[in-house]
């Protein structure tokens, strides 16, 4: 999922479709590819795709190690939350910009991710 304002990628991992390692293997085939521009459905076309790529694979990484961590669903969800807003604001997004993506449905994000990690053949780490 990608927002405005600068192109800022964060996961979209909603159940039952979430696979984290069949998505770092999508953002690697892409990335292998050398496009020269990344072209998101509603904000134009991203000046950095490499960036873009890798920086997407590390957040979706990133988010499963939060869900992972947490004690309960509820924990996960304030985990998510409040790494996007503190990701936003890293990524100098004014305050009122990160306001309207508070609405994401973060159990949602939470079960998709809980549903991967309960898979007994899946290790919860990326694949280098």
């Amino acid at each position: 999922m990608a927002f405005p304002h600068g192109h800022f990628v964060q996961p979209a991992t909603p159940a039952p479709d979430f696979d984290p390692e069949a998505t770092t293997e999508h953002l690697r085939r892409i990335a292998a590819r050398r496009p020269a521009l990344l072209g998101f459905a509603h904000f134009g076309p991203h000046p950095d795709p490499q960036g873009a790529l890798a920086d997407a694979e590390t957040r979706v990484w990133e988010w499963v190690r939060l869900v992972e961590t947490a004690p309960d669903d509820a924990a996960a969800a304030e985990s998510l939350r409040t790494w996007a807003r503190a990701s936003h604001g890293a990524r100098g997004l004014p305050a009122g910009a990160v306001g309207p993506y508070e609405q994401v449905m973060w159990h949602d994000q939470v079960a998709g991710i809980r549903r991967w990690l309960g898979r007994p053949q899946t290790p919860a780490v990326p694949r280098t």
